[in-house]
């Protein structure tokens, strides 16, 4: 099984939504067996929030179904145990960079 992990600022909007919309993708073509989705957060200021509302109705709106979210910041057990991590912004990268020591 694949663990993909998708990151932005708060895990309230993008990094959620890229989530649920991989997830669609995911279970349309039969993988779901196949990977393990997750989203996070470089900053803690969201968390335990929500996914932002425009963020459900845009998905609403193209017909992905979503689950409960409450934001979360990305730990180290997250480097370790993800596959892969996408990060969708570049504030987001320089963000992880600094903070982890990355490259």
């Amino acid at each position: 099984m694949k663990k993909i992990l998708f990151v932005c600022h708060g895990n309230i909007c993008r990094s959620v939504m890229a989530q649920w919309i991989f997830q669609d993708l995911v279970n349309k073509n039969h993988f779901k067996d196949d990977f393990e989705i997750d989203s996070a957060a470089v900053s803690s200021e969201e968390t335990g929030n929500p996914m932002d509302p425009p963020a459900k109705r845009k998905l609403q709106e193209k017909g992905i179904p979503f689950g409960n979210h409450h934001a979360r910041k990305i730990t180290p057990a997250d480097y370790a145990y993800s596959d892969k991590i996408y990060i969708v912004n570049d504030p987001t990268q320089a963000a992880l960079q600094f903070g982890w020591g990355l490259k």
